[in-house]
């Protein structure tokens, strides 16, 4: 552990507030993604199940082409809500027994914060690439959604 700079102790403290907070936010981020994709695979999978329960499966030939574009749509849309969806390796805080040293106990707490500060740093920039995994699922699962249900929409009219 190298000696940290003069800093203003004000400042580190003010800093150091603001990263803890920014560490629970990443949790709420990636809570507020898991909930849109519960809706986007409950949504999904609605559709692909009640849509031909209601109208039924009377299509013949090239009428088929909707149905298999929607069972595709909601076959990709349900890997890549899985992937969102899936256990992330987050990172948070040092581990207890690595602050149990005697070269921790024996900095200061501006040291100590400053220290924190730079663990912060990396760990946010692993969790936030794991969110952004996460979004990046979400966000071609939606638009799945719609070719699936436009795709519905076509089989059923074609039912008609």
């Amino acid at each position: 552990m190298n000696e940290a700079p003069t800093v203003n102790d004000a400042t580190i403290e003010l800093m150091f507030s603001e990263a803890q907070g920014l560490q629970s936010f990443t949790s709420q981020w990636s809570d507020a993604i898991d909930a849109k994709v519960l809706v986007v695979f409950g949504g999904a999978s609605a559709l692909i199940g009640a849509i031909p329960a209601i109208g039924g499966v009377k299509a013949h030939g090239w009428e088929w082409l909707p149905w298999i574009v929607a069972g595709v749509a909601w076959a990709i849309t349900s890997l890549l809500c899985s992937i969102a969806y899936g256990t992330r390796p987050y990172r948070v805080g040092p581990e207890p027994s690595t602050l149990a040293k005697d070269a921790w106990v024996a900095v200061t707490p501006e040291q100590y914060r400053y220290y924190r500060l730079q663990d912060m740093g990396g760990q946010w920039d692993h969790n936030w690439k794991e969110i952004n995994k996460k979004a990046t699922a979400l966000g071609w699962a939606i638009p799945l959604v719609a070719i699936e249900s436009g795709a519905l929409l076509i089989a059923m009219m074609l039912q008609r």
